[in-house]
């Protein structure tokens, strides 16, 4: 039996970038790890992520996101539109063009993202904000499809608008903020093709 220091912190909403940073704060461990509420992740998630922190240069490692239920015209629809991205990120993994860590379950080397100051807690898609600034700083941060984690979809189309305006306002949001990085050949495929994509 392995003891665990598990440590339960409540505050008020303040969001979720000052709730992550809040547990930044907190930890000294090597890895800090996002996992949404509404999703589930597969035994072997670190095992299969880990090993890729060997190289010094790398701050995060994704896995592959799915569906929980799709049940829905929207959940499966949704369905096909993640198998499609992810496939898409790992291509993008490969030319070191990842522009966002998913919320549902991203795995960070502590260590760097407290020298870069965590998250940004006034960022509507801290994730991708957090992803731009990695790159910035020259990090990287790989896309594996070899596990695993399950996440809830909007049902409905009314759902759907409403996450996918924050996703896209806050992309613009991001854009401005490194509008410095818009091609700029020192961010290589992702300043020179892919921000300005």
């Amino acid at each position: 039996n392995q003891n665990f220091n598990i440590q339960l912190i409540n505050q008020q909403n303040q969001g979720k970038g000052a709730a992550l940073n809040n547990a930044l704060k907190n930890t000294n461990s090597e890895f800090f790890i996002t996992l949404d509420a509404d999703s589930s992740v597969k035994e072997d998630a670190l095992q299969k992520l880990l090993p890729y922190f060997n190289n010094k240069k790398i701050a995060a490692v994704l896995p592959l996101v799915k569906l929980s239920y799709k049940n829905s015209f929207m959940e499966k629809l949704q369905s096909w539109e993640y198998t499609v991205n992810f496939f898409y990120k790992k291509i993008m993994s490969n030319l070191n063009c990842i522009h966002v860590t998913p919320g549902p379950f991203s795995v960070y080397k502590t260590n760097i993202i407290k020298k870069l100051r965590g998250f940004d807690e006034n960022n509507l898609t801290e994730d991708m904000e957090l992803a731009l600034k990695l790159q910035k700083n020259n990090y990287q941060i790989v896309q594996i499809l070899s596990t695993e984690i399950l996440t809830i979809a909007p049902k409905t189309f009314k759902e759907f608008y409403k996450q996918r305006n924050r996703w896209y306002k806050g992309t613009i949001f991001n854009l401005i903020k490194y509008k410095n990085m818009l091609f700029n050949a020192k961010y290589n495929d992702l300043g020179v093709f892919f921000l300005p994509m």
